[in-house]
């Protein structure tokens, strides 16, 4: 869990130093990086992208796991769990400011604890015990949390415990299932995993607003897929 824990770290230390760094970072580098965000993210996806085994096996998760994902309505349960946390931490007035707080500390939520580049970056690491993709993800987690920080505080570093809890489990429920994965069904997780970073490149650069929490269970489904489509 080398790579999680270095996750975790990166959003709490780049919590620390957007607080403290708030009034020394103008609105022009707020704008600018989460753009560069966005790209990096896009040019991570590719190479999942290219190692799809089946692309059938791939549409199929995508649009199993999406029906079922908006059925439970994953990514509105996710936006007002994260509202509740904050407007337990932040009882001020129902100002203008307050309303800009807890989007922002939701979208943090969504992008620290429950995006598709840390379960899948944690299921990487161990199914196929590679801990690069956590890492790079690291990094621009680090950048995120600085910046989200400089808005709304020290609270983003606190959400590395609700984070380092999430891809916790999905390490520990992905490392259970490994030993029955075989080539082409990794192969096709892959797959499924590059085509939502590409939805979550998209939506931080306010390209498209996919509902990329309503992805998240073709992850789970698209293995089961790729067996069942392997023995015809």
């Amino acid at each position: 869990m080398v790579s999680i824990v270095c996750n975790v770290a990166a959003v709490f230390f780049g919590g620390i130093i957007g607080t403290l760094a708030a009034n020394h970072i103008s609105d022009t580098l707020k704008k600018a990086l989460p753009l560069i965000f966005a790209q990096c993210t896009m040019a991570m996806s590719v190479g999942s992208i290219s190692a799809t085994q089946s692309l059938t096996v791939v549409i199929a998760a995508m649009l199993l796991g999406s029906v079922l994902g908006t059925i439970i309505d994953l990514e509105s349960n996710i936006q007002k769990s994260g509202r509740w946390f904050a407007c337990r931490l932040n009882k001020n007035d129902l100002s203008t400011q307050r309303e800009s707080y807890l989007e922002q500390f939701t979208i943090a939520v969504i992008l620290f604890c429950a995006i598709s580049t840390g379960v899948y970056g944690a299921m990487q690491a161990a199914i196929a015990g590679n801990q690069e993709f956590l890492m790079n993800k690291s990094l621009l987690d680090f950048f995120t949390a600085i910046i989200f920080a400089s808005s709304i505080g020290f609270i983003v570093s606190l959400l590395c415990i609700s984070m380092f809890a999430c891809l916790g489990l999905v390490y520990a429920g992905a490392g259970f299932v490994a030993p029955f994965i075989n080539t082409a069904m990794f192969s096709d997780f892959c797959g499924c995993g590059g085509v939502i970073l590409l939805a979550t490149g998209l939506r931080m650069a306010g390209i498209k607003a996919f509902p990329v929490a309503n992805m998240l269970p073709a992850l789970l489904l698209v293995m089961p897929v790729s067996y069942v489509w392997g023995l015809f």
